[in-house]
């Protein structure tokens, strides 16, 4: 009786081990739906180094109308996604997670947005000799208001996301070693601002 009873007291030990045990495909889902749900976060708690976002506009352009900001807010709200699975490293220390963001195709929104308002500034400015620098801010936020509107959703975004074991806990690596997920919870917005950035 006490062999059976020592038995059952050792499974069970290692049942609530494992239970125990976590995995960073269960902290990047945590991170992906507080991200969601959440007004502001501390970014720390989900990135080991430097945290890619911020609680503040991540495009950090504060001209922008509360309109356009809200349109903006919405896209980097919208996502959804499929954890599908992940590799450790040997010593279990580091893995890779695979997952597919689903998200607004944002990914040449800024390069479409340049040339409408490059092309209806220059017209603008020839017709009106008299425009003011506040007046091609409009045609700006015109211009940048209707590409945000016109995207398509429903583009998948397949990342690797790169996770780290660091007391017990596990994080997303900081720094720009995610920013392919952190481009796609934008809907490719980030990436199609780097690509512009990249032309120039």
């Amino acid at each position: 009786m006490k062999k059976i009873i020592v038995l059952l007291l050792t499974v069970l030990m290692s049942l609530s081990a494992c239970a125990k045990t976590p995995k960073p495909e269960d902290a990047l889902k945590t991170f992906l739906d507080d991200y969601i749900t959440k007004e502001t976060m501390t970014f720390s708690d989900y990135f080991e180094g430097d945290s890619p976002l911020t609680n503040e506009n991540m495009l950090g352009n504060q001209e922008l109308t509360a309109e356009l900001s809200a349109k903006f807010f919405a896209i980097y709200k919208h996502f959804t996604y499929d954890i599908s699975d992940a590799t450790l490293s040997e010593d279990k220390k580091s893995a890779t997670v695979s997952i597919v963001v689903t998200n607004y195709d944002g990914t040449t929104l800024y390069q479409v947005w340049m040339e409408d308002y490059i092309t209806q500034a220059m017209e603008f400015g020839l017709s009106h000799p008299e425009a003011t620098q506040d007046d091609f801010n409009e045609i700006a936020i015109s211009t940048l208001t209707t590409a945000v509107d016109a995207l398509v959703d429903g583009k998948e975004y397949t990342v690797d996301v790169k996770m780290v074991y660091v007391d017990k806990v596990w994080k997303l690596v900081g720094g720009d070693d995610n920013f392919e997920l952190i481009s796609a919870m934008s809907g490719g917005v980030l990436q199609s601002i780097k690509d512009l950035s990249n032309m120039e």
